[in-house]
């Protein structure tokens, strides 16, 4: 059986919606209807109970989908023993979001080469939908994000509390620079921004965002960790009287590939999170 049909039916039953289903795998809704029309026809049932609300399982699908998610386990699994070379080690497949790579990501990496010779990993960067997807597929282990899922079988712990702050340039204030952090902290954006977002440059990496204001001069939100370094230089002043927004950050895996390589460099993981790392930019 194509793997693709695995996942696009585990997709649909996570998210309960074809159409949420197409954008988390980035195809369209026809070829997510196509697949599942062609797994229900390999299997000889229907999957979904389709209506105006979205898609539910049917008694037949409740069944197929530990055996869904295991197919999908064990492709992945079997893909990377066959591009793991080396036989006594194990490779754990680790990921984090675009804002967290350095020094988070890079530090427990780090950390694993120094202190577990006997894990090899494979690390990735991408948007926290694509590595929570991976994550539920099983084609990750560990992922760290600023907005776990809590789906029964994944393990959620946040590691760091972090806040998002209001500074400007200490040379020129102006104009209002938006970031988008996230499509849960939208709301209270546009509750405590002092003028509407639309009015603001606007930004989906914070990087860039942070750099073109310390360049030219703005205002904005951005994470403490990050701008705490310039505030101390004086090139960042904080903003007073403007309102702070929590951005924790967590660490999100699957229960059922627990090893104790995973719990070692976990640990690992939160060793490094208590050094505190330099958030360099």
């Amino acid at each position: 059986m194509d793997i693709n049909l695995a996942k696009t039916f585990i997709e649909v039953m996570n998210s309960r919606s074809f159409i949420r289903a197409s954008e988390k795998l980035n195809v369209t809704q026809t070829t997510v209807t196509t697949r599942i029309q062609n797994l229900e026809e390999q299997l000889g049932v229907p999957l979904f109970i389709r209506n105006r609300s979205g898609a539910s399982l049917t008694p037949e699908g409740e069944r197929f989908a530990p055996y869904a998610n295991s197919l999908v386990q064990t492709w992945a699994r079997a893909r990377n023993d066959l591009r793991n070379p080396q036989g006594d080690q194990v490779c754990l497949r680790l990921g984090g979001e675009t804002s967290v790579w350095n020094p988070l990501l890079l530090s427990w990496l780090l950390w694993i080469r120094q202190n577990e010779s006997a894990i090899i990993f494979d690390a990735r960067v991408d948007t926290s939908a694509n590595l929570t997807s991976d994550l539920e597929h099983g084609v990750l282990d560990a992922i760290i994000v600023h907005r776990p899922v809590y789906h029964p079988g994944l393990v959620v712990e946040q590691i760091l509390e972090e806040k998002l702050i209001h500074v400007q340039s200490s040379e020129r204030s102006e104009p209002d620079i938006f970031v988008q952090w996230g499509d849960e902290n939208s709301g209270d954006f546009n509750a405590g921004l002092p003028r509407p977002k639309k009015n603001a440059y606007g930004f989906n990496l914070g990087l860039l965002a942070l750099h073109t204001m310390l360049a030219s001069g703005g205002n904005g939100w951005f994470r403490t960790r990050v701008v705490d370094q310039y505030l101390r230089a004086g090139s960042l002043i904080k903003v007073p009287g403007s309102p702070e927004f929590t951005y924790p950050l967590f660490v999100n895996h699957r229960l059922d590939m627990g090893s104790p390589e995973l719990d070692a460099i976990l640990s690992g993981l939160r060793q490094v999170v208590a050094e505190d790392p330099a958030w360099i930019v």
